[in-house]
């Protein structure tokens, strides 16, 4: 699993450093690609949960909304309630469109919901 332990390292570094908006985007990338095969789902989830809000806090917000896309997906794959993930997706399609931009796995998973 060398692309988990890279993963894993460049998180550590990113971590180190400070760099919120780099911490999101590193989650979004390493969680869904190569983290799964080492991790629980449900660790998974909390780790999309956080890219979710750094990224936010940062104004990273194609990293927040893809940690986010992915957490959903993620907590769908736990069993999550989902009532619960479709009222989060509605939300979230939501404050898109006020916003006038658009977020494709928002849309596609709300979809199938």
């Amino acid at each position: 699993c060398g692309g988990y332990r890279m993963g894993s390292l460049a998180l550590k570094l990113a971590r180190n450093l400070g760099v919120p908006g780099l911490v999101s985007s590193i989650i979004a990338i390493v969680q869904p690609c190569v983290a799964w095969v080492s991790e629980p789902f449900r660790n998974i989830a909390d780790s999309h949960q956080l890219g979710h809000t750094l990224g936010k806090q940062c104004g990273d917000e194609s990293s927040s909304n893809l940690n986010n896309s992915w957490l959903e997906l993620t907590n769908f794959l736990t069993g999550q309630d989902l009532t619960t993930i479709s009222s989060e997706m509605h939300s979230i399609m939501r404050e898109h469109r006020k916003n006038h931009t658009w977020c494709t796995y928002c849309i596609a998973f709300t979809y199938y919901l």
